[in-house]
């Protein structure tokens, strides 16, 4: 009200003659209403500010107080405790379901979670080493199948292995081992052949691919009959050179060019 009656005697200093009446009329007009309503309104709005502020003080103090006899009680604890040991037994139920479906790095996350909230629990450390054993085991045979993708024998051998040593129940990871082991055989042989095809020793590279073949029909198939045929072809070709006029030399060649062709039907140059 102060303020408004300031602004209505700005006014009039500024405009004197033509609202000095009408402004000091207005203000005598709203003053009376404006003061005879406001201090009741004002003391109904302090009296519900102070109720509503004298109940929360209450409601605080009650708070307090029930807390305090809890406390006092030890029922509080009791009451956090349980909670505690109900998160812990929800947390390894979880880990627990994780473990059995195959999920290590879920089980591992749970145990953990668990075990920092009861870090004594032998139980827990117990389900949580398990858990690490797993992702473990999990990593080496991810590793090692990824050597033997790759024909990376040695570290596939030395991945499984590890496996074996953890667990030797582990999946197929003994089983893995053997055939690893018969690959690595196998690549020997071939690279074996693949050095006397390069030494000239036709009869011994021919001996090996042949017996690759019957023993494992399936070993790098497009390697094998490579090698083999390059062995037929060169045989027949030293044959050719050295036969002259000699009948049998001459049909030595064309047996070792057959053989050759059985390997690789169509190939220009052994039919020339």
């Amino acid at each position: 009200l102060l303020n408004e009656v300031d602004i209505f005697i700005q006014l009039q200093e500024m405009q004197p003659q033509a609202g000095e009446r009408s402004f000091t009329s207005q203000a005598q007009e709203a003053l009376p209403s404006r003061t005879a309503v406001s201090p009741v309104a004002d003391r109904k709005a302090v009296a519900k500010r102070r109720s509503l502020g004298q109940l929360l003080l209450l409601v605080a103090a009650a708070l307090l107080v029930v807390i305090a006899v809890l406390y006092a009680t030890g029922t509080l604890d009791t009451i956090i405790g349980n909670q505690r040991q109900a998160r812990v037994r929800s947390l390894v139920n979880q880990g627990r379901a994780a473990l059995n479906v195959g999920d290590c790095n879920r089980a591992a996350t749970a145990f953990g979670e668990a075990l920092a909230l009861a870090p004594t629990n032998e139980e827990i450390q117990t389900w949580y080493a398990k858990a690490q054993r797993c992702q473990q085991l999990t990593a080496l045979y991810e590793q090692a199948e990824a050597a033997i993708a790759s024909a990376q024998w040695n570290t596939a051998l030395e991945k499984l292995g590890e496996i074996v040593q953890l667990d030797p129940t582990y999946k197929d990871a003994s089983d893995k081992i053997d055939e690893v082991e018969s690959q690595q055989l196998l690549d020997s042989r071939l690279s074996e052949a693949q050095d006397y095809l390069e030494q000239d020793d036709w009869n011994a590279a021919i001996q090996i691919l042949e017996e690759l073949r019957e023993q494992a029909p399936s070993f790098r198939v497009e390697d094998v009959d490579r090698t083999l045929f390059l062995a037929y072809f060169r045989k027949g070709i030293s044959l050719l050179a050295a036969a002259g006029d000699s009948p049998d030399d001459l049909m030595k060649a064309i047996q070792n060019f057959d053989l050759a062709l059985a390997v690789s039907p169509g190939d220009a140059t052994a039919e020339e």
